[in-house]
């Protein structure tokens, strides 16, 4: 292992050298869990044993640090703060280009070539973790931390809106964002995590979204991570948490009543299923019924009565997001029950939104490509959710739930139980 040299004009306390470089454990090194001081429970001036993985606090004499070196023979230490490596008890700091992985662990930097080479073709795309595990950048799989699957399926959806995600990798964009928005420290939670989604230097191929999950139970009254998300509910408080960032996902829907016309904002276009039929049909055999996308944007198009209560309203699409969001609702729920409508609803990869646009002197690109679908399988009750997302260089779709990552097949997604879809405006 190469190591760089002390030179004379360094002071005393500023090692290049340390024996104990070789006894780091990087399999239980995990940046992902609470930050915490596992003797005093306090926050601040922490430091990462890299022999056990456990979070102390100072490096002073007689500090948790300090004291914990002492007695387990643990020696390296990592300042969360300052990313600096320390041989306690010591107190040198060591410097060991070999430890780069561990702090791109930490705390993933992306410049702004990275950031902008980050789609290209000829980049080398499966890599291997610390295990020896393969991965994709960019798809990359989150703990269930109980039933957080649809949360974690929002969260892979948007770190591949390529406008949002290039947002979230900037550091200092974040900073600047996050300081002046009503949900900063959620802003800056949700940033780490793509930031981690998408390095390519990393321990374990797996992302723990805990840190992100103690911010939102911060924020929603009622939010647990034992009680599943829906994931309508969740993308609508979401998208509008993560404001100004998600300024793109926002459009503008014409609702005429009466010959009066009204805009009212929108970052997302409800479709509505049909019920599900009553009875089984002659083989007693459950029917599931099949529309196209296109059939229930009708809705949308300007000409078609829709029944709010006793009010007949007509819909048009004013102004097209770059980001377009379906959401399908397929859960009725009451006070007694819940029913899931199964109804598949097929589309496709690409879209033509110029049948439900408003005709006016602006011209608007009318054009989408998918990004992301979400879907839902099993009971209202005990279901999960998983995503699919596409990799534009290998021309494949992913599918992923949770922690698993594994090749799909588009002819089988769009006849799934599709809950919502992202597509992206072409250029």
């Amino acid at each position: 292992m190469k190591r760089t040299t002390q030179s004379s004009s360094e002071c005393q306390s500023k090692r290049t050298y340390c024996p104990y470089v070789e006894t780091v454990d990087r399999s239980l090194i995990d940046f992902d869990k609470e930050k915490v001081c596992c003797k005093t429970l306090k926050t601040n001036q922490l430091y990462c044993c890299m022999i056990c993985g456990k979070f102390y606090q100072g490096r002073d004499v007689g500090s948790p640090a300090y004291v914990h070196s002492l007695e387990e023979n643990h020696h390296i230490f990592l300042s969360l703060s300052t990313k600096q490596f320390f041989n306690l008890p010591h107190g040198n700091e060591v410097i060991e280009t070999s430890f780069k992985d561990i702090i791109n662990a930490l705390d993933p930097v992306y410049t702004l070539n990275d950031i902008s080479h980050l789609d290209d073709e000829n980049k080398v795309i499966q890599l291997k973790d610390h295990f020896n595990k393969k991965y994709i950048i960019g798809y990359i799989g989150f703990n269930n931390l109980g039933r957080t699957d649809s949360i974690n399926c929002l969260l892979q959806s948007i770190g591949h809106c390529k406008e949002i995600r290039n947002l979230l990798l900037s550091y200092e964009e974040i900073e600047n964002i996050s300081s002046k928005a009503r949900c900063g420290e959620l802003i800056k939670r949700v940033s780490m995590l793509i930031r981690k989604q998408w390095n390519s230097t990393i321990i374990k191929s797996v992302i723990s979204p805990y840190e992100l999950m103690s911010e939102l139970s911060r924020l929603r009254k009622n939010f647990s991570i034992e009680k599943q998300e829906d994931v309508i509910e969740f993308y609508m408080f979401f998208i509008n948490a993560l404001l100004p960032l998600t300024q793109c996902f926002q459009g503008q829907i014409q609702i005429e009543e009466d010959g009066k016309k009204s805009i009212k904002k929108c970052t997302c276009i409800p479709l509505d299923l049909p019920p599900m039929p009553l009875y089984p049909d002659q083989m007693k055999e459950k029917i599931i019924p099949q529309l196209l996308l296109k059939d229930i944007l009708k809705k949308y198009d300007g000409k078609t009565d829709t029944l709010i209560g006793k009010r007949s309203v007509r819909f048009l699409i004013k102004t097209l997001p770059k980001y377009l969001t379906f959401v399908i609702k397929r859960f009725e729920r009451n006070t007694f029950q819940g029913e899931k409508n199964i109804t598949v609803v097929e589309f496709e990869d690409t879209l033509d939104m110029s049948d439900y646009v408003v005709n006016d002197s602006i011209k608007q690109q009318t054009n989408y490509h998918l990004v992301s679908a979400i879907k839902h399988d099993g009971g209202i009750e005990d279901g999960t959710y998983s995503s699919f997302l596409y990799h534009q260089s290998l021309k494949k779709w992913f599918e992923i739930n949770n922690e698993e990552v594994k090749e799909a097949f588009f002819p089988l997604i769009k006849v799934s139980a599709i809950c919502l879809l992202i597509y992206e405006q072409d250029e």
